[in-house]
This record gives structure tokens, C-alpha cells and sequence, in this order.
């Protein structure tokens, strides 16, 4: 599981060789950006859209973190 409050692990892997889950994504902020094909952070190349639903992207989990995520916002739920 992700700690960013928006990203949740799907389980499923990322395509090709990649070891990476898909994490979904449904970070507002981000959405909108990619609706309005703006790039802001080295992340959003690494992000896929879903056909047929815009509220979320799938986003390799390598990088749904902070360090590497402009959008990355902490789940401050108790116990995570």
C-alpha cells in the first residue's frame, strides 16, 4: 500500500519488465493537470490513464512517493 492518501496498490503489475504495481491514483489536483495535458512532474510519464472512467490514473508505484511525486500527499490517518 502507498502512503500517499490518493494512491492505493492495486495489486496488479506495471506492463514489461517492470516490477512496479499499478497504484490507483485519484489526486484532484493531478487529474486535472493531465485532463489539461500539462506535465508538471517527472511522474506524470509514468502515469496512465483510464479508458472510459477520468477519476483516476494508474501511476507506477516506483514513484508514488515523495521524493519523486509533486502531488504526493501523506495519509495522516491514525495507524498508518
Amino acid at each position: 500500500m502507498t502512503d500517499c492518501k490518493y494512491g492505493t496498490d492495486t495489486g496488479e503489475r506495471w506492463a514489461g519488465r517492470c516490477q512496479c504495481h499499478k497504484i490507483e491514483c485519484r489526486c484532484p489536483p493531478r487529474l486535472r493537470q493531465l485532463t489539461d495535458k500539462v506535465i508538471r512532474s517527472p511522474v506524470d510519464f509514468h502515469t496512465q490513464t483510464v479508458p472510459g472512467d477520468d477519476s483516476f490514473v494508474y501511476v507506477r508505484g516506483k514513484f508514488c512517493c515523495r521524493e519523486k511525486c509533486a502531488y504526493f500527499t501523506p495519509n495522516l490517518s491514525p495507524g498508518t
